[in-house]
């Protein structure tokens, strides 16, 4: 053997003595031979996928245990791992640790033969850490310092006999002949333990990084080429601060997912820590991926939600990272959904993790990389690959395998780690203490550093909305939330109502030129955002309900401005929709004698007070007197009406069933044959026999409360009752159709539930026991859409999740199903469909749904039912330019605008201005025109952090816009004055 030192490869000089490299030749007398065997069951065999934690922890503990310096330094040579059962003959001079749990396996009479052979076996210790000190003990293997860092080095030897274990089972892995040094190996090691109980620090290190290089040499025998592992770390705002301590101890390439809301509470709490984050960024080895600013129910969230959260996570992420945003899209909890590529890209995105780590249905490929593909064609390079757990201990068995597998099968071989920040099992420990000294198994990067470093993928993923499924009402229900299903509904009416509050705001400062805050203390327009995207509903709808009536009162002294007050009350309706439409508004003190004139279609003195019909342009207003005078004007004759037990208009017609309190049928004009029914049901209820049973509703009364002109309405009440006819619970359905109006309203109040069953609910998978209302329709063919962001796609799944609509087709109709934020709905045959309603601890009593036929863009249906028109009483009118007019316009119908946002400096200093948020709904390339009722200065496309994407052409009062399909857009432009470029002021006539 050589005896010279292995650093200089030069002899020793003349007269000094030979240098201890741990063989025993070195010098002195030959040492007693000891010899280590660590017993664990299946060497050499991909682990069984069964196995649990406890044999998991014991197979690792026994694997390295004897690898401490101050037990290799005893070692005359390296440790072996031999199969438990087949153990062979023991020997004098031979230790053996037995793995917890498998001495069972051991051949009959093993102890006794070892026993006789003065063989030392231990057992029965399944903490590493345990099994150590009985070893230690045993031999007499108590030398050595004692001092937290020489700790630290006794743990790195530990890790090296972790890193020897899964090379072997990597190398088998591969199918490749074992290549490792062997001599090197036990020099090096054994070197460095000994210089270990010496005290020797530095030296000991110093060995151990020639060891590990000896494993990576073997390594790079079969697999020369770069792989890579990457540590994701997970970091909500409960989180510890001194969680992420021994990461950054670590100085090992880690990456944190974290939210915007957790970064920012992290720079709040723990400011030192922050600055760590920091300088390992700038240092290159760590970064922080995400991009939202909480981990909300984004996946069903309305779309100016989701703008709202990368706009504050943005913002977070800028404010405590140096001013760097996030490039790597990543989630803890599902958040998926198809426009997130293009939303993500906006918000200056480049790559994404596509998976969810709590739950969920998404899709997932066998390549390591793909284009994550938008419907518009935006991309994000995406990590497919399904990171494996480093808290479970079972993972670090597997993990050679897991290498194995990606080295064989992959372009680029990779594995990613996750964990939560200071929960981790041992191995993973080990795993990180190896990559501090050499890239052993392979090499840990960032997640930027992986994309950076890999080449870019060709093909692209598109997914469907079928191929994601949110585990939300499970993940409600099991937290206890006392609104699982209510809870959204309501949000998604609270962030309509912000909409419209600021879309009329916005207009109302154009005509004004000015900010039209109620007052100088109110709440911000980003305060009041955050109060609707953080929970803080009652305080939202309360800051929307003081500011909305000064905000219509500038309104309308924008349209009225200058007409003579001697002229005649009367209320100026706005909406505040990019949508034409008829609306249903309430009109405070009207008189009932009113009769139709202008866009005033039909009225009605119901018990609420008079009701109109009005016909409202898009983002315009239309004047209606409070008193008649003179012979009325374009009166409607498609009056709302009561005839032979239907509700009908000119688009629709209802039919309540006596029998049942429900829906009949919603018929189009002269229809034999309904399009739809509906009915409340509970599911999961059984027979005497335990066999599946279902619900009756049985109506106690059906009323016809209103027969036209302006409002036709029926209420029905009634219970529903179980298999033996008891009451689970009493219900109020009430049927509404407007004049003129396409869409049919379904009001569903529930009372009076039954607490046992109540109680059964709380207790019960929600999917299998709920209170449902069930939709059928005759066509068992017809071919189902869901309203997705406003889009319509074609949808096979079983369950299927939308807040919007379903748009139910046949080859000569459409029917729509208006849900006003209920996303949970699940086939029942192939005719029928059920809301859920109630399930879980549920107090949401109140349901509101739509029903409309034959429209083309659904979307827009949707819009309108959540968003109601705005009544101003004025004391004048009505306009210089007549009772009607809109403000803004979008001639496209296949183009949805969300909201109308105003800004006192636009950009570049140009003067005020607004912001208009765009998204192309019908699914092909489209041009359209924004006309606006002063002329334009200039107008530009920006993305979602107002970066300029393009300027626009100005034409006149209209700024061209062109939109790729399912494209989102933001469009700044500014109307202020400008004598030179703007000599049209007007206000359209509608």
């Amino acid at each position: 053997m050589d005896q010279a030192s292995p650093e200089a490869g030069n002899p020793p000089e003349a007269g000094s003595p030979p240098e201890d490299d741990g063989s025993p030749e070195a010098g002195g007398p030959p040492e007693p031979s000891l010899r280590a065997v660590a017993l664990i069951n299946g060497v050499g065999r991909e682990p069984d996928p069964y196995l649990s934690e406890s044999e998991s922890l014991a197979t690792w503990s026994a694997a390295s245990c004897f690898w401490h310096p101050a037990i290799l330094a005893k070692l005359t040579e390296l440790p072996r791992v031999v199969d438990v059962d087949f153990p062979g003959s023991p020997e004098s001079g031979c230790v053996y640790a037995i793995a917890s749990g498998v001495a069972d396996r051991l051949p009959s009479g093993f102890r006794v033969q070892a026993g006789d052979s003065g063989a030392i076996v231990v057992e029965g210790f399944l903490e590493r850490s345990q099994l150590v000190a009985a070893l230690r003990e045993r031999l007499g293997a108590m030398d050595g310092p004692d001092s937290p860092e020489d700790r630290a080095v006794a743990d790195d030897f530990l890790a090296l006999g972790s890193a020897r274990w899964w090379l072997n089972d990597l190398t088998i892995a591969m199918g490749h002949a074992d290549c490792l040094d062997l001599e090197n190996l036990t020099r090096e090691a054994r070197a460095g333990a000994k210089a270990w109980i010496l005290g020797d620090r530095s030296t000991a290190t110093n060995r151990l990084r020639a060891a590990f290089e000896v494993l990576t040499q073997a390594r790079e025998k079969f697999y020369p080429v770069d792989s890579y592992l990457i540590d994701l770390t997970l970091f909500d705002p409960n989180s510890r601060p001194a969680a992420l301590d021994e990461a950054l101890k670590a100085r090992v390439p880690l990456t944190l997912l974290a939210p915007g809301s957790a970064i920012e509470n992290l720079a709040r709490r723990d400011p030192d820590r922050m600055a760590a984050i920091r300088t390992a960024i700038s240092e290159g080895w760590a970064d922080v991926v995400g991009g939202a600013w909480s981990e909300s129910d984004e996946a069903l969230a309305p779309w100016p939600s989701i703008l709202w959260q990368y706009r504050r996570g943005a913002i977070a992420y800028r404010a405590h990272l140096d001013d760097r945003n996030v490039e790597t899209w990543a989630r803890r909890r599902f958040g998926l959904q198809t426009q997130i590529p293009q939303i993500a890209r906006r918000f200056g995105l480049r790559f994404a993790l596509p998976l969810g780590f709590d739950a969920g249905q998404f899709p997932t490929r066998s390549e390591v990389k793909r284009l994550w593909e938008s419907p518009d064609g935006s991309t994000l390079e995406a990590l497919y690959r399904p990171p494996i757990s480093a808290d479970l201990t079972v993972e670090g068995v597997r993990l050679p395998w897991r290498i194995g597998l990606t080295m064989k099968d992959d372009h680029t071989a990779t594995l990613p780690l996750v964990h939560w920040a200071g929960s981790v099992s041992g191995w993973y420990l080990d795993l990180r203490r190896v990559a501090g000294y050499s890239p052993v198994l392979m090499r840990w990067v960032t997640f930027n550093d992986f994309f950076h470093l890999t080449d870019r993928p060709f093909e692209g993923v598109r997914p469907l909305p079928d191929d994601y499924f949110t585990p939300y009402l499970e993940q409600a229900i099991a937290r206890g939330d006392d609104r699982p299903i209510t809870r959204r509904a309501d949000h998604v009416l609270l962030r309509a109502k912000l909409d419209a509050a600021e879309t009329v705001r916005a207009i109302a400062a154009c005509l004004n030129e000015t900010s039209v805050d109620a007052d100088d203390i109110g709440s911000t327009q980003d305060t009041r955002e955050e109060w609707v995207e953080t929970g803080k509903a009652s305080e939202a709808n309360a800051e929307i309900d003081r500011l909305l009536p000064g905000w219509g009162d500038a309104f309308a002294k924008g349209v009225l401005g200058g007409v003579d007050a001697s002229k005649r009350a009367g209320f100026l309706v706005i909406n505040p929709l990019g949508v034409a439409r008829r609306a249903a508004v309430l009109l405070p003190d009207a008189s009932p004698e009113l009769v139709p004139e202008g866009p005033l279609r039909a009225i009605q003195l119901t018990d609420e007070g008079v009701w109109a019909v009005v016909d409202l342009p898009a983002f315009g207003y239309a004047w209606i007197p409070r008193d008649t005078a003179g012979t009325p004007t374009g009166a409607n004759p498609r009056e709302a009406s009561m005839r032979d037990g239907r509700l009908a208009n000119a688009s629709i017609e209802l039919m309540v069933d006596p029998a049942s309190g429900g829906l009949r049928g919603a018929y189009g004009p002269n229809e034999p044959t309904a399009r739809v029914g509906q009915q409340l049901s509970v599911i999961g209820l059984v027979d005497a026999g335990q066999a599946p049973a279902s619900s009756k509703m049985q109506a106690d009364s059906v009323r016809n409360d209103y027969a036209g002109p302006a409002l036709a309405q029926a209420t029905s009440r009634g219970k529903v009752l179980d298999p033996f006819g008891r009451p689970l619970v009493s219900f109020e359905q009430r049927f509404r159709v407007w004049s003129g109006r396409p869409t049919a309203e379904i009001e569903i109040k529930l009372s009076d539930p039954d607490p046992a069953w109540l109680e059964s609910l709380s207790r019960s998978d929600p999917w299998s026991n709920a209170l449902v209302c069930r939709w059928a329709w005759p066509d068992k063919d017809a071919m189902l859409r869901r309203v997705e962001l406003s889009h319509p796609w074609e949808t096979v799944a079983e369950r299927i999740e939308t807040p919007e609509a379903i748009d139910l087709s046949t080859r000569r109709q459409r029917t729509a199903l208006l849900f006003g934020g209920l996303a949970h709905h699940r086939r029942h045959t192939s005719r029928m469909l059920d809301t859920w309603l109630l399930a879980g601890k549920e107090t949401g009593r109140r349901f509101e749904f739509g029903v409309v036929l034959d429209l083309e863009y659904p979307g827009q249906a949707v819009q309108e039912r959540l968003s109601p028109a705005l009544v101003v009483p004025t004391d004048a009118g009505p306009p210089r330019n007549g009772p009607t007019g809109w403000l803004f316009n979008v001639d496209n119908k296949g183009v949805v605008v969300s909201a109308i946002h105003f800004s006192d400096r636009s950009g570049d200093g140009r003067g005020w201005g607004v912001s208009i948020l765009l998204m192309e709904t019908a699914g092909r390339s489209s041009r359209c025109k924004i006309r606006c009722f002063r002329n334009p200065v200039w107008a530009r496309q920006v993305d979602f952090q107002d970066e300029l994407i393009v300027d626009l052409t100005i034409e006149e009062d209209s700024v061209s816009v062109e939109l790729t399909p399912h494209e989102m857009a933001k469009v700044d432009n500014s109307n202020s004055r400008n004598p030179a470029k703007n000599k049209c002021t007007k206000l359209a006539n509608g």
